[in-house]
């Protein structure tokens, strides 16, 4: 019993640091939603439309070529040159604002690459703890097996099944289980650190 016990015990700390760590990345998508603020990526996407809607209103191809200002201005629609100019002057300070917004989200992502570089290293130490448990119990499911059939008694074998190699093999699909979700994770954690 107290060796089952053992058994059961088995990689519990690692699983609970794993389910911490995965507790940790949902509180980091919840604050990512909108109504909480957004993420920097949706930060620095809508900084990067308004800065394309800006630059498209600053576009000069609709603007007739200019030889000269007097002689635009005494044509009709000749001031647009001048407009043009006064336009961009008057959107300089939103373009400033908005290639601000711009590198403040760019360190925010580099802080957040940062923090989700930690993460991945802890989560793929604690991958390597749950696999060294996956081999151990394996290899304890081997043993016990070869010790039940090597008992003669078929009423001790079916007590050995229920009461020690169950428990192994119950212990072996957790780990399993937990070294999949684990895997998902890290793989989860590298697409957002390419996407960032």
């Amino acid at each position: 019993a107290g060796k089952v016990g053992e058994i059961t015990g088995l990689g519990a700390g690692e699983m609970r640091s794993a389910a911490a760590q995965s507790n940790r990345m949902l509180e980091r998508t919840v604050r990512s939603l909108p109504d909480k603020g957004g993420d920097a990526q949706s930060q620095v996407a809508g900084s990067l439309v308004e800065l394309r809607r800006v630059v498209e209103d600053l576009d000069p191809r609709d603007l007739p070529a200019s030889k000269g200002r007097k002689l635009l201005s005494r044509l009709p629609g000749g001031n647009k040159l001048r407009d043009h100019v006064a336009k961009y002057a008057s959107a300089q300070g939103t373009l400033n604002r908005i290639v601000g917004s711009l590198r403040g989200g760019q360190d925010e992502l580099r802080r957040d690459n940062a923090a989700l570089q930690t993460e991945r290293v802890r989560l793929w130490e604690t991958m390597g703890k749950l696999q060294e448990y996956v081999v151990l119990t394996e290899a304890l499911d081997t043993a016990v097996e070869q010790h039940i059939t090597a008992v003669g008694d078929p009423e001790a074998a079916d007590t050995l099944r229920a009461d020690v190699l169950f428990p192994v093999r119950q212990k072996h699909q957790d780990l399993l289980t937990q070294l999949a979700v684990c895997a998902q994770g890290y793989l989860a954690m590298d697409v957002v650190r390419r996407n960032n």
